[in-house]
């Protein structure tokens, strides 16, 4: 009697580099057909830091005084960078939270995927997302 075995692929970093761009972009399409079915948090992500280029710079421009002199509008950009990052990042730690639990990382974590995957979905979408 004989055993056919089959051959097992070896494991280099660059076949766990491709397994795991490739499940994360699966889970980027996951994310994508999330926002079909929640446009809301599309349009918020989108609007929210033009009304606060407005609020901030037209609305309390004027009433802002900096020491020293120079342009509040100088400031108020890279500050709002950091605060649509820290809401993102939010959003992101949300989302992870709602999928955990739903029991969606337990059954993640019983597919043959890999572990970087979940990650790289959720901050690649949300990239994509922030570009816009």
């Amino acid at each position: 009697m004989t055993v056919q075995s089959t051959p097992v692929a070896r494991r280099t970093p660059v076949t766990r580099l491709r397994w795991a761009l490739s499940d994360g972009f699966v889970l980027v399409g996951r994310e994508f057909s999330r926002l079909r079915q929640e446009p809301g948090s599309l349009i918020a992500a989108l609007i929210f830091p033009a009304v606060m280029v407005l609020l901030f710079g037209y609305v309390f421009g004027s009433a802002i005084r900096i020491p020293g002199g120079g342009d509040y509008r100088a400031y108020l950009m890279p500050g709002l960078f950091a605060m649509v990052t820290a809401s993102s990042v939010v959003a992101v730690i949300e989302r992870v939270a709602a999928d955990v639990s739903r029991g969606l990382m337990s059954r993640f974590r019983s597919m043959p995927m890999s572990r970087v995957a979940v990650a790289f979905g959720h901050t690649a979408s949300d990239m994509v997302g922030g570009l816009l």
